[in-house]
């Protein structure tokens, strides 16, 4: 094997955090989405957001140290770069593993969506982190004890930045303890004792942050809540599938909801349209908590409705999971939008930055990265399917690449289901589907049993 230095190794991992960084330095400033705002004002104020956890925002205001957000997307950067160093650590033999693992951060930086979400000011990059901790601390053969205690800080990070984390994270869980009924499978899983540790390690840290998003939003005056306004985004979501309305015509008569008197006025744009919508026209996000939490309970608590929102969820789930392309996070944030009024107030210096910028020149175009992406993560999931129907690897690597699978599965799942189809849900994470391949194929003796057989065939 050749003899890398501890040095040599924290070189190529910065070199890694650099390179995937390059969309923040192509578009010349750190790609802004309208939540931006909402993240740098939570961040810089110290006030909990109604409908995400603050812990975003302080990560972009102490990242950047308060001035640099080219440095937060930097973190970002290192984080991803890491965690993909780890697996190459754990999961492949290879005596130039270190190039090989170089190589797969430049395929996916140049090829795939991932340098555009590690260079975005939204935790989008997070989701795909935490499936990467996640399996990491699930699967990892000799997890030393400093690997774990970061692997462990680095999911408990990605988890708190997003509610519907919480959510991808305990089905993935579910998931993995679904695999685990299987006798068949646990002896190509590690030992008994080993893989009960870290599945209660795994619950453990889930719990953890579960724990700290209310105590953390407590501390800042925010009140001890995961988020004061989930019951209106699930309220937005049930009015997209058309189940609520289905409901409220059925009911109204009854029940004489408020929302009642505005059924044939309901906006696309519920959540947002504060002059049309039927949430503002009716009091706002608080004055409807309770109306709409009893509307969603009676949806699914009632066979009727509830049977029709599983299809609709199964429905939205494998459309997500094939909805992956770039480019709808980058559209102009305008001088009224709320990133620039953000910049203006918390970050003056940035706004002429921001304004050179492609995005901000409209001087940003995807369609031939779409392209790429969508012929590579297509052959990416051919192979998966391939290597997990051959003997071609380890039953243990198969069932590495058919968890993360399912972790895929759960992000659609939950974000189709839970908010809508967006490119930018899926977009965020399948450029995973390539880390499995690489870390399998690229391993020693696979190699050697390719070479092999291509010795062999006339």
């Amino acid at each position: 094997m050749l003899n890398y230095t501890r040095l040599t190794k924290v070189f190529f991992v910065f070199i890694a955090g650099v390179v995937l960084c390059f969309m923040g330095f192509y578009n010349r400033f750190p790609l802004l989405y309208p939540d931006s705002g909402t993240y740098i004002g939570s961040g810089w104020t110290g006030y909990v957001p109604n409908d995400r956890p603050i812990f975003y925002g302080l990560f972009l205001r102490h990242a950047s140290l308060g001035d640099s957000l080219f440095l937060a997307i930097f973190v970002q950067g290192l984080i991803v770069a890491l965690l993909s160093y780890f697996w190459f650590k754990y999961f492949n033999s290879s005596k130039r593993k270190l190039l090989i693992y170089l190589s797969f951060i430049f395929l996916i930086t140049f090829l795939t969506g991932a340098s555009l979400n590690v260079s975005q000011l939204i935790p989008d990059i997070f989701a795909a982190t935490m499936i990467m901790s996640l399996i990491l601390i699930l699967f990892a053969p000799g997890l030393s004890w400093r690997d774990g205690s970061i692997i462990s800080l680095l999911l408990v990070l990605s988890i708190v930045v997003h509610n519907s984390h919480i959510y991808i994270v305990l089905l993935c869980i579910l998931g993995y303890c679904g695999l685990l009924l299987f006798k068949s499978l646990r002896p190509y899983l590690l030992s008994y004792k080993v893989r009960l540790k870290r599945t209660l390690l795994a619950f453990g840290l889930l719990l953890f942050s579960i724990v700290s998003i209310p105590s953390v939003h407590y501390f800042y005056g925010g009140g001890f809540m995961l988020s004061k306004g989930s019951q209106i985004f699930m309220m937005g979501r049930l009015l997209q599938l058309g189940i609520a309305t289905k409901y409220l015509q059925d009911v109204c008569p009854e029940k004489g909801y408020k929302f009642c008197d505005h059924l044939e006025n309901i906006p696309v744009n519920f959540l947002w349209d504060t002059t049309n919508s039927p949430l503002y026209k009716t009091g706002g996000w608080e004055a409807n908590e309770e109306e709409y939490d009893a509307i969603i309970k009676d949806i699914l608590t009632t066979p009727r409705y509830l049977s029709l929102f599983i299809l609709r969820s199964l429905e939205a789930t494998f459309q997500q999971f094939f909805h992956f392309d770039l480019g709808d996070t980058t559209i102009k944030q305008h001088k009224e939008s709320s990133p620039y009024k953000h910049f203006e107030r918390f970050l003056p210096d940035q706004t002429r930055n921001y304004e050179v910028s492609m995005q901000y020149n409209n001087q940003l175009n995807f369609d031939l990265a779409n392209v790429h992406q969508r012929y590579l993560l297509g052959i990416g999931l051919l192979l998966s399917i391939l290597l997990l129907s051959t003997n071609l690897i380890a039953n243990e690597k198969k069932i590495m690449i058919g968890f993360l699978m399912i972790c895929l599965l759960a992000n659609a799942a939950i974000c189709g289901s839970l908010s809508g189809v967006l490119f930018r849900y899926q977009c965020r994470v399948m450029w995973l589907v390539l880390l499995p391949l690489f870390v399998v194929l690229c391993d020693d003796n696979i190699l050697k049993k390719v070479n092999s057989f291509i010795r062999k065939t006339p």
